[in-house]
């Protein structure tokens, strides 16, 4: 009778690729002295120069910013679409990308309303005097969204979406494989590309090490071009007196990607479904997405958090992908000020640089349904 080979003997001997690095990024781009009330006051009364502070003193800057979009597809020939309510925006961008041939540019933009937070002004009544005055304060509230598709040189496709009312933050999102496959076609390195990862590389070593080096600096690189070149609602005298975008990290994935000689079985532990706390836990993640259609790579659980669980004999796929996260992280500023900064963990050695960013909302959430 034939034993069944374990995890560790499959992974030993029939790997024979193996890539991690950062899957996809979900970035907040904010200014972050305009995260605050105090900090939108200021901007209105002593940088703006009015004696009464109100959201109606920044409608020319949100009129000026949207005419500036119109311009701005207007004089480039790009497509502007409005997004439906539940349409899928993923499947939007790929078609569009079918036809784009340029290596660098603005496919398209999107424009959609969503809800998100924003100043608003309220006028309030003083109990002694009964004079009424206007009070800034924050609110949700359902506005347009300009979403700019584009694809970059050196990271490939990527989005930037701008809310188009006060204080104007935006969205960067982008896709560390993306990066890598334009870094390995600039270097001529020979590869096979799977729709979302490497499933073979001629230097295998250089691929690991191209994924290392995405690093915080080259992402911030990649919006300060592309805000010099999209409209932009800040003007320069706005961003010399320092109101300037801040990157953070909104969402987060991580990946292993391990390539098999060919499909095999083996003996699989149910895998806990818990937090992520570390790159530590890489091993025993519960989100594991398998490439070519194979089934999930996960037995049965007969107990939570350290019970026992089943053991079941399932087929490894040519291809595994195990993605940690996403994970969300603090929002902005004034969260980060609120909570506290707890650093994530050096993640092993993936250069991501992400070692002093905050994890105030440290807990795994769905990811944006982008691409």
């Amino acid at each position: 009778m034939r034993v069944a080979q374990s995890v560790a003997e499959i992974l030993s001997k029939h790997v024979v690729l193996e890539v991690e690095g950062i899957d996809r990024m979900y970035l907040n781009v904010y200014v972050p002295r305009l995260q605050i009330i105090e900090g939108a006051l200021g901007f209105m009364k002593n940088h703006l120069g009015h004696k009464v502070a109100s959201t109606k003193l920044v409608e020319p800057i949100t009129r000026r910013f949207v005419a500036a979009i119109e311009q701005f597809v207007q004089d480039h020939a790009i497509p502007m679409i409005c997004f439906s309510k539940g349409q899928r925006k993923d499947e939007v961008a790929t078609r569009f990308r079918a036809d784009f041939s340029k290596k660098e540019g603005v496919v398209f933009v999107g424009k959609a309303q969503e809800k998100c937070t924003v100043y608003r002004t309220e006028r309030r009544r003083n109990p002694r005097t009964g004079r009424s005055y206007a009070w800034i304060v924050k609110s949700a509230a359902l506005v347009n969204q300009y979403y700019f598709y584009c694809v970059d040189r050196d990271f490939g496709p990527f989005f930037l979406k701008f809310c188009s009312y006060f204080p104007y933050n935006a969205k960067l999102c982008l896709n560390g494989h993306e990066y890598v496959k334009r870094q390995l076609d600039q270097e001529g390195i020979a590869y096979e590309a799977l729709d979302n990862g490497i499933l073979s590389c001629k230097h295998p070593r250089r691929l690991q090490s191209l994924c290392n080096a995405l690093t915080a600096e080259k992402i911030d690189a990649l919006l300060r071009k592309w805000l010099a070149r999209l409209p932009h609602p800040f003007s320069a005298r706005d961003r010399q007196a320092g109101y300037r975008y801040d990157l953070s990290i909104l969402q987060i994935e991580l990946s292993l990607t391990q390539v098999l000689d060919r499909p095999v079985t083996g003996l699989v532990p149910g895998i806990a479904v818990r937090r992520f706390t570390g790159p530590s836990d890489l091993a025993h993640k519960p989100v594991s997405r398998l490439r070519r259609g194979a089934s999930p790579i996960c037995a049965r659980s007969t107990g939570n958090h350290g019970g026992h669980y089943d053991i079941e004999n399932r087929l490894f796929p040519a291809v595994i992908n195990i993605t940690i996260g996403p994970v969300l992280c603090g929002q902005n500023e004034d969260t980060r000020r609120r909570s506290g900064n707890s650093p994530i963990p050096q993640l092993r050695s993936i250069g991501s640089q992400v070692a002093k960013l905050s994890t105030s909302h440290n807990r795994p959430k769905g990811f944006e349904k982008h691409p």
